[in-house]
């Protein structure tokens, strides 16, 4: 719940932004993503969309190699060729009342640098809808996700149910999630993992309501979680037992070639330890993305809380920004130019990292199911401990992708779905 501001916690993507990790997935088909991303909205989109999730699944491929000047993005790191695999598969279908929406990724990148650890991803996600009683859904959910590589190795399994009045214009709803997750992080200051990953347990309900009137929609919610770890102290003597409150606004309009969304909130946190102060942040995360002609623009910011081993710190406070421009002339063509950057500081700290990632891309398409692509980025990074650590990366790619329909997505190489944008993993994809 990265717009929730625990990124961790809720299943997110965390900060590894010290690792080269695989390109971002490519899933060929958007309303199946959707729908297990965001727990099933088929029962608000047309009887044709609603058709397409039911009959349809997909899937890719993708083969990738290349170099990375820095892959741990470390001050003075080597440079290491790599090669990697990765493959995502979406599936959509409704069974008596029930619809069902099941997508998986798989992720794994080799680098021929002596003693660099694999960067390898899992992630299964499995959603569903019904109509529970008269003008109420129901939408259960479950998100499995392991992650390792040199600056990371993470858990979280995470259940979410969520309730929503579908009657009318004004829709109240409430969700309900529970999370067990694991977490063990390095840095240019602690360069060796902890000897045991942190182990930590997360409940949160949510209530809310939302106001839909035509292609705008807007909302206020409020979130409280607690948080349990299973060691009473942490390694280093801290107590890092916490309570969240978070209330929400957030807004969104969506057209043909234009989807616009906004949020804003507040989060208050108390932890157990009395040296950790009481975490007060305004979070918030706004896109906009615009597709006129061959063009597709994407702009987005977002400011977002992730839990974090780190000694002095309850949590990381992230700030992203992304400007993406696509250009596709042909059936064939596609280039792309991006420009994105991460700023995360260590709350009760005087420590902030920062990573700015600039690139290119062009792909091309040898046949439905083929395409070949090339991707160059640029990193210049300061690292925790306020040493320079800049990088880059080249990269080739060969990709295949199936769908039941013969629809194939285009996607400029390294682009990643919309669900996965705001990883700060992703800045190096």
């Amino acid at each position: 719940m990265k717009a929730g501001g625990e990124g961790h916690g809720s299943g997110a993507s965390r900060g590894a932004v010290g690792v080269s990790v695989i390109l971002s997935v490519i899933l060929a088909m958007l309303p199946l993503a959707a729908l297990a991303e965001n727990g099933g909205t088929a029962r608000s989109t047309s009887a044709a969309a609603t058709a397409l999730i039911e009959e349809e699944a997909a899937g890719s491929i993708r083969l990738r190699g290349g170099i990375d000047a820095n892959p741990r993005l470390l001050p003075d790191g080597k440079a290491s060729a790599f090669a990697g695999i990765d493959g995502s598969f979406a599936i959509g279908r409704r069974t008596g009342d029930w619809l069902f929406g099941v997508t998986g990724e798989a992720e794994h990148l080799e680098y021929a640098l002596r003693g660099l650890e694999p960067a390898e991803r899992y992630r299964l996600g499995v959603n569903a809808e019904t109509e529970a009683f008269a003008g109420w859904s129901l939408r259960p959910g479950t998100i499995v996700e392991r992650e390792r590589n040199a600056t990371l190795h993470a858990f979280d399994a995470t259940q979410r149910l969520r309730a929503q009045w579908t009657g009318g214009a004004l829709r109240p709803f409430v969700s309900v999630e529970l999370g067990y997750h694991t977490l063990n992080e390095t840095n240019a200051i602690l360069t060796d993992f902890l000897p045991d990953p942190q182990r930590f347990g997360r409940a949160a309900i949510t209530p809310g309501v939302t106001l839909k009137a035509g292609g705008a929609e807007i909302g206020a919610s409020v979130s409280v979680s607690a948080t349990r770890y299973a060691a009473p102290v942490d390694l280093f003597g801290f107590r890092r037992d916490n309570e969240r409150l978070q209330p929400f606004l957030f807004a969104r309009y969506s057209e043909p070639g234009l989807d616009v969304s906004a949020s804003v909130s507040r989060l208050y946190g108390r932890w157990r330890d009395v040296d950790f102060s009481p975490v007060k942040e305004t979070l918030f995360d706004v896109s906009l993305t615009r597709s006129r002609g061959p063009f597709t623009l994407e702009l987005g910011a977002s400011r977002y809380a992730e839990d974090t081993t780190f000694p002095i710190s309850p949590v990381t406070i992230n700030d992203a920004f992304l400007a993406r421009l696509n250009y596709e002339p042909n059936e064939q063509w596609s280039f792309g130019a991006v420009l994105r950057g991460l700023r995360t500081r260590y709350l009760d700290s005087p420590f902030v990292s920062r990573v700015l990632a600039y690139g290119g891309s062009v792909s091309y398409a040898l046949s439905d199911e083929w395409r070949i692509g090339a991707q160059v980025l640029r990193l210049d990074a300061t690292a925790i401990n306020g040493e320079p650590a800049n990088g880059g990366i080249a990269t080739l790619s060969l990709s295949r992708s199936l769908s039941t329909n013969g629809e194939r997505e285009r996607r400029t190489p390294g682009e990643a779905p919309a669900a996965a944008r705001w990883s700060p993993r992703s800045l190096k994809h």
